[in-house]
């Protein structure tokens, strides 16, 4: 057994009651940040880096057209900041491999087209 006493209970629940933070709520509750959109938080859960990294890992028509079109989301209707963002983790570049790797899948042309054009 150790030397050191505990306090008594009624102590430790004092000392508990005296520390805990008090919150309180307003009636309404905040709205949610959406998925999409500018004030979203979408490039906070998948930054573009690893949207990017994951087109070069995988070389199937369909994996790329995911990819693109979650870069896709990530630009479409987002403040410059997301947009740049995306730029800089050479999205631009990837998409437009994954266009030259696939020329025969139309919904990787026509995806990464329209993500080309948002950007």
């Amino acid at each position: 057994r150790s030397s050191r006493r505990r306090p008594p209970r009624h102590a430790l629940a004092e000392l508990q009651r005296a520390t805990m933070a008090k919150v309180y709520y307003a009636d309404v509750p905040p709205p949610a940040r959406p998925l999409t959109g500018p004030q979203s938080f979408g490039i906070e859960l998948q930054p573009p880096k690893w949207i990017v990294k994951n087109m070069y890992r995988f070389n199937n028509p369909e994996h790329s057209a995911h990819c693109i079109s979650a870069l896709r989301i990530l630009v479409d209707g987002m403040p410059r900041e997301d947009i740049d963002a995306v730029v800089e983790a050479c999205g631009v570049e990837a998409i437009i491999s994954a266009m030259q790797r696939h020329t025969d899948d139309t919904g990787v042309q026509v995806m990464g087209s329209g993500t080309l054009s948002i950007i």
